[in-house]
C-alpha cells in the first residue's frame, strides 16, 4: 500500500482484550489487528490512526488503556460514535 502512494492507515481497535474485541467486532481477531498496526508502523506510514467506538458497559472501562497503548506506540487515536447498522441477524 505504501508503495502505491498511501500515506496513512486507519485501524479499528475497540478493545485490547481478545474475547471482548471479538464480541464487539463480531469476527475480529485482536492478534491479527495488533500485528497489522505493528506492520503499518514498521512500513513507515506517515500516520497510523486507531479508531475506537466506546460503548457503555462493553468497553468504556478500557479508555485509559487504549490511550496508553496509542501514546506508547506514537499512534493517533480517535474515539468515534457507534454507527447503527440495522438488523444483522444476531
Amino acid at each position: 500500500m505504501k508503495a502505491a502512494g498511501v500515506t496513512w492507515v486507519n485501524i479499528s481497535l475497540d478493545s485490547l482484550e481478545s474475547e471482548r474485541f471479538r464480541a464487539i467486532t463480531r469476527l475480529g481477531d485482536l492478534t491479527a489487528t495488533l500485528a497489522g498496526s505493528d506492520a503499518a508502523l514498521a512500513a513507515g506510514f506517515a500516520r497510523v490512526k486507531l479508531s475506537c467506538v466506546v460503548l457503555k458497559h462493553r468497553n468504556h472501562d478500557e479508555v485509559p488503556a487504549l490511550v496508553r497503548f496509542a501514546l506508547d506506540r506514537g499512534l493517533d487515536l480517535s474515539f468515534i460514535e457507534e454507527m447503527p447498522l440495522g438488523d444483522l441477524g444476531d
